[in-house]
């Protein structure tokens, strides 16, 4: 039997898991079988761990997934719990209760993929910077809401984001559908803080064998216009549907004498090949690019 299969096998995986299981509820009295965040990252870091580890032995991949799951417990269930223990107790000291307010509140802010720096060579809604300083300050992923397309970041229910180097990985939590397309509501496992330290933020989104999707750019320069046709610089029969909505953007510093073009959205009526048919009654310039608006994703902090 491979090691693939051996570690695969049903045998294992139930075996780990009530190992892991049995040192947590020993050492720290938690049955964390009906703690579903803890099942979730399990089943995730169970595969993995298998593609994190360069070994022949399965006694090696055993104990790294045993570390992590113990270490996830440590620092975000457990960590919550005493949060939560804390809070408690101080709202309940009543000479204290102004004095806590201002020390839990918080700034809660959105960090928008359709603001990001456009590198026309090599950026996308999934790798890209914004001119956003939070320097030195302790963020936390609240939740990130992003379309679900077909494509490689979406092989499961887990995708990972990486925030100047800081991963975070994120699970489905829910649905929901406007329009043509489906979006995903993403949590983190944990409410673990990163403090960032560069004065500008970037981003990356992986699947959870931690590939980055194969997009390069997807912004597309207008190579003609005329009543509402647009065409394009290359195919993007992939990259639109029907009753999505458009922006307009002038990279290139084009000169306009109405500028009316680049603040309006524009409804995508029908799609072919390279061209777009879009709602539209403004003057557009050949040069200037298209965005696809209802492709973008939030991304909601907390600091």
């Amino acid at each position: 039997m491979s090691l693939y299969d051996k570690y695969h096998s049903n045998h294992n995986k139930n075996y780990m898991y009530e190992l892991i299981k049995n040192v947590i509820h020993k050492e720290y009295e938690v049955d964390i079988t009906s703690i579903k965040s803890y099942i979730d990252f399990f089943e995730m870091n169970y595969k993995e761990s298998f593609l994190k580890i360069d070994t022949e032995d399965i006694k090696d991949i055993n104990k790294h997934l045993l570390d992590t799951q113990i270490s996830f417990f440590q620092k975000n269930i457990l960590k919550r719990e005493q949060k939560f223990k804390s809070n408690t107790e101080s709202s309940l000291d009543k000479t204290n209760v102004n004095d806590s307010k201002e020390d839990n509140e918080s700034i809660h802010d959105v960090l928008l993929s359709l603001k990001r720096v456009i590198n026309l060579d090599n950026s996308s809604r999934f790798n890209y910077k914004l001119n956003v300083n939070l320097q030195n300050k302790p963020v936390v992923i609240e939740k990130i809401i992003i379309p679900i397309e077909d494509c490689s970041l979406f092989i499961g229910p887990f995708i990972v984001l990486s925030i100047n180097e800081h991963i975070i990985q994120l699970h489905l939590r829910g649905t929901i559908k406007v329009s043509s397309r489906e979006y995903g509501i993403y949590s983190s496992y944990s409410e673990e803080e990163y403090t960032i330290k560069e004065d500008k933020i970037k981003v990356s989104f992986m699947n959870q064998m931690f590939t980055k999707p194969s997009i390069l750019c997807d912004v597309y320069k207008i190579k003609d216009y005329d009543k509402g046709q647009i065409v394009v610089d290359k195919p993007i029969t992939k990259e639109f549907l029907v009753d999505d909505y458009i922006r307009i953007c002038n990279f290139e510093n084009i000169a306009l004498e109405d500028k009316s073009c680049l603040t309006n959205q524009y409804k995508v009526t029908e799609i072919k090949d390279n061209q777009l048919l879009i709602e539209c009654s403004d003057p557009i310039k050949e040069g200037l690019y298209i965005m696809n608006l209802s492709l973008q994703h939030t991304i909601h902090v907390s600091y």
